[in-house]
């Protein structure tokens, strides 16, 4: 069972389930040094997580909590949780990289490698071979990146190029990405007809068609001036806010943070905003309304951003996207749907979590009119959105309220539907030509449509048509005579047999083939393995299961992925043994649940007094995979195993550590 837990809470949910009466809350806080209100928060409706596992959560005031369930079951569960593996706070390698730069950037004193290791998850050794990888990257602002044995890694440099490494760092790989705006209105008016059979059609349609038509048609150009995403997250929130307005719900703002915001320099772009509203829908923005506005402003993002931007602007915005990106992580472990990649989720979320911190930390609550829908009818995807929510644990002293989970709720919800759509096979229009004419096109193409239910529309050609190149929409041409043509062709013989359907088949297939989405054709070389393979020594004097055992450690600094891939490594060999003999080599091997990347280690032997288990043995490789894997990673990985097996120069590579 895939269910996906905090550490915290995955800490709290072990403490239980190895007691079998009630442990006080401030026991839990105790063990993990956190507040008593803290620990509420963790645990607080996570009975829809329990469920599955045939375990509830009971309260009893002045007791404390206990896991209710049988014995069997609770063995289970604790045996899930330890099976869990610590998240880490990066995904790709890349981002691994820029989150140590980062931190060594803003660093004001030396850290130590293994501080650095902690942070990251990762061994000592990863650590040096990335900053090795970003060294030249401090180079190029004249920045000295100094290691010194025993006290760690610092930097020395002119902190005006500290702070231009910073900001140009952020504003290139985070905070602006080359993005395409809408052309026009129309094309937002499609956005969410893609959208509407989603949680977006909980929106009011008549509304949002005027919010859209209001803001374009603005004074401000705001289209022209933040980002797509934003300008989307910008309708769905004044149509949320039209909706409540309407509805009577009145929300509230202290009086002294309103006149704070109203000294905003964006405050005058909000106030318009709202009077173009109230003019076009003639209702009543509250002073409330418009400072929630402008808390949204704050947090879109603008379309250029000026080098001149305040640099506690960028560091702010880069915090917030690590938040965001977090969130997202979350949701796709939960959900196993990717959505790292997804710049309009992620671009969408950064401009509402900005102001929604900002209300939260202010303790502004806002109401949501769309909440009772939201949980009655896409109750699962509430559910998923609030526990990946819970899951970030940075902000201890913020309780996220149902309302914003409503709020983050929409935004998930579009991003599956964009998927969705993003993924849907295309349907193709075929067309038919006969030498015969038009008349026995048309026969023709209702046996094609008859064998073919898959293809949207068959249309009857002429070779007229065909020659002078009216065939606009057409994706494949099927044809009974040899004639050229602009599109893919097949020939076919008019009595339409077997072998004339199998290669139309072929086509139709090819064809979806090359236009659906890349996330669903087959992966690529990943060329980050054969950059990150490392070479260590095989202390041949050990026995077998005590160096597994010491490789293990080297590949992780969890003490849980370690047990994982020993306990991995034991299995294979104890299945199969790979000793290439005529080259003195071992292989060990295994797929590990929980490991986020492949790892490759190749092994020279020392040159003490061989163990029996390592007669005869010279150089050997260890190679790790995920389970389950990517396509790329399981092609890389067999084309290492190759090399391995048929090139003869590796042995001596390895032996002179080249």
């Amino acid at each position: 069972m895939n269910i996906f837990f905090s550490p915290r809470l995955s800490a709290i949910l072990k403490i239980l389930a190895e007691k079998k009466d009630y442990v006080p809350t401030s026991y839990l806080a105790e063990q993990l040094g956190v507040s008593t209100r803290t620990v509420f928060r963790e645990i607080q409706d996570i009975d829809f997580l329990l469920a599955p596992f045939g375990i509830s959560l009971k309260s009893k005031s002045g007791y404390g909590y206990k896991l209710v369930a049988s014995d069997a079951s609770i063995k289970h569960f604790f045996e899930v949780l330890e099976a869990s593996v610590d998240i880490v706070p990066w995904a790709t390698t890349e981002e691994r990289r820029n989150l140590l730069m980062m931190e060594i950037l803003q660093a004001k004193d030396a850290i130590k490698l293994m501080t650095l290791a902690s942070l990251l998850s990762v061994s000592e050794g990863t650590i040096s071979r990335d900053l090795d990888y970003i060294e030249p990257r401090f180079e190029h602002y004249n920045i000295e990146l100094i290691r010194k044995p025993g006290l760690g890694i610092e930097i020395s440099g002119d902190e005006e190029n500290i702070r231009k490494a910073i900001t140009d760092f952020v504003h290139e790989s985070f905070i602006v990405k080359s993005q395409q705006g809408h052309d026009s209105k129309e094309n937002l008016y499609q956005y969410f007809d893609e959208q509407e059979s989603g949680i977006l059609g909980l929106l009011d349609r008549n509304n949002l068609n005027k919010v859209i038509d209001v803001i374009s048609n603005s004074s401000l150009k705001i289209m022209n001036r933040i980002t797509e995403h934003s300008f989307i997250g910008l309708v769905i929130h004044l149509t949320v806010a039209i909706n409540r307005i309407q509805s009577g719900e009145a929300i509230t703002m202290d009086p002294e943070l309103f006149k704070s915001l109203q000294e905003d320099s964006m405050y005058r772009d909000a106030k318009i905003i709202a009077g173009d509203i109230e003019d076009r829908f003639k209702i009543e923005f509250p002073k409330a309304e418009i400072g929630y506005i402008l808390m949204h402003l704050r947090g879109t993002r603008p379309r250029y951003l000026d080098e001149s931007q305040d640099i506690g602007f960028v560091l702010s915005n880069y915090e917030t996207l690590m938040l965001v990106e977090k969130l997202v992580s979350n949701f796709s472990k939960l959900s196993h749907y990717d959505f790292s990649n997804d710049d309009q989720l992620i671009t969408g979320l950064l401009a509402h979590v900005i102001p929604s911190l900002n209300r939260m930390r202010n303790k502004l609550e806002i109401r949501n009119p769309l909440l009772k829908e939201i949980k009655e009818t896409y109750h699962e995807l509430f559910m998923l959105v609030k526990e990946s929510a819970r899951a970030l644990n940075m902000y201890d002293e913020i309780i996220i309220s149902d309302d914003e989970i409503g709020y983050l709720t929409l935004h998930f919800g579009a991003a599956i539907e964009r998927l969705k759509y993003k993924n849907k096979p295309k349907r193709l229009h075929l067309g038919v030509v006969c030498a015969s004419g038009i008349g026995v096109s048309t026969l023709l193409s209702s046996k094609i449509q008859s064998h073919f239910p898959d293809i949207y529309k068959v249309v009857p050609l002429s070779v007229e048509e065909i020659v002078h190149g009216h065939i606009q929409g057409i994706d494949l041409l099927v044809a009974t005579l040899e004639i050229e043509s602009v599109i893919p062709t097949v020939f076919v013989n008019p009595l339409l047999k077997a072998d004339d359907l199998k290669l139309i088949r072929e086509a139709i297939d090819k064809i979806k083939f090359e236009t659906q989405s890349p996330l669903n054709r087959s992966q690529q070389f990943n060329y980050e393995i054969i950059h990150n393979i490392d070479l260590t020594t095989l202390d041949v004097s050990k026995s077998k299961l005590t160096n597994l055992l010491e490789l293990s450690k080297q590949c992780t600094n969890s003490v849980q992925l370690q047990e994982k891939i020993y306990d991995a490594l034991i299995k294979r060999e104890a299945h199969s043994v790979v000793y290439i003999a005529e080259k003195r080599f071992i292989m060990y091997h295994a797929s590990v649940e929980g490991l986020l990347e492949p790892i490759v280690m190749f092994l020279k032997a020392n040159q003490a007094q061989p163990h029996p288990d390592y007669q005869n043995v010279e150089t050997g490789v260890l190679m790790l995979i995920p389970k389950p894997a990517k396509a790329e990673d399981r092609v890389t990985m067999s084309n290492i195993s190759k090399v391995i097996i048929e090139d003869d120069r590796l042995h001596d590579a390895i032996q002179q550590e080249d």
